[in-house]
């Protein structure tokens, strides 16, 4: 007689793990925001989330003798290694982005233009590489430009974002974008805790020279160091594992589609945790953008 577990579809053990990695990606931008109410710098948040998540996984990767092998590598291998550095470069700069964003935004519309990576994605694979995309997928990035439009245009509404958050929200997206881009090679050579060790602490580093030289408070009071861990070990540490996991039991577009509510679960969070409403010219902007998104993907899937 078959047990539970084996009756029970290995694809759908996926789903359950990619929607819990979802849930605990979508508690960042809330309980980011208390330790913002608590008297936190944005930069600080984003720095010391950097240092909790490289300790554990520098420990990780002491313990597993395979991992620490890779960390070698990449050190031994010029060509890896700067292709890392500029990796972590532009993590970097997608944290630094998103950190400021959101202390002046709603947590939905900084979700909804961080999520618009595929448009920068089309546009660097066909001047790298030449990969040309579907008509398809093309027009259904133009309806998702038609939503960040919606949004930037009811930015004073409840919800919304000033200006400065709204220009630099799409050029973490970019660099989000040229950070996959790289990664396409480098995630085939050494394992995922190997190059997040690196990505991360170059992240940790990049962040604190821009608040040194930029000026800005790095300050962190201990009543907001909880919040700051719950953002490393839950939503940054388990999330990305958990995700990194559902690859092999899931296609990447199934991931790709389900990440699209991931604006939709933060929002929601979000409102239920610290009371932050949207308005609804917001919402429907941002429901444009996944339409949009969510076209772009099945565009994209059938042109395979």
């Amino acid at each position: 007689m078959k047990t539970m577990d084996q009756k029970t579809p290995k694809k759908l053990w996926g789903f359950f793990a990619l929607l819990f990695a979802m849930v605990c990606g979508s508690l960042m931008s809330p309980l980011f925001k208390t330790a913002l109410s608590l008297g936190a710098a944005p930069l600080g948040v984003a720095f010391w989330r950097m240092v909790m998540t490289v300790g554990v996984i520098f420990l990780l990767c002491r313990v597993k003798s395979g991992l620490w092998q890779d960390v070698k590598t990449i050190v031994r291998e010029r060509k890896l290694f700067f292709e890392v550095l500029g990796m972590g470069l532009m993590r970097g700069f997608e944290v630094i982005c998103w950190s400021l964003s959101l202390s002046m935004s709603g947590t939905f519309v900084v979700n909804i233009l961080g999520n618009i990576t595929p448009i920068f994605t089309i546009i660097l694979v066909y001047l790298l590489y030449r990969e040309r995309t579907a008509m398809g997928a093309i027009l259904s990035v133009g309806l998702s430009l038609v939503g960040v439009v919606l949004i930037g245009l009811n930015g004073s509404a409840t919800g919304g974002a000033p200006l400065l958050a709204f220009i630099i929200m799409p050029l973490s997206s970019f660099a989000y974008g040229v950070y996959l881009l790289l990664g396409r090679e480098v995630t085939k050579r050494v394992a995922a805790p190997a190059l997040m060790l690196f990505v991360f602490a170059v992240t940790m580093v990049m962040v604190l020279i821009f608040g040194t030289v930029s000026g800005m408070s790095m300050a962190l009071p201990t009543s907001a160091l909880p919040y700051v861990g719950l953002i490393a070990l839950c939503c940054t540490l388990l999330s990305q594992t958990i995700t990194s996991w559902c690859m092999k039991s899931l296609k990447p577009t199934t991931i790709s589609v389900m990440n699209l509510f991931s604006p939709v679960l933060s929002a929601t969070a979000a409102w239920l945790l610290i009371g932050e409403a949207v308005a609804p010219s917001i919402l429907l902007g941002g429901g444009v953008v996944l339409l949009g998104l969510f076209l772009y993907l099945m565009a994209a899937e059938r042109s395979k």
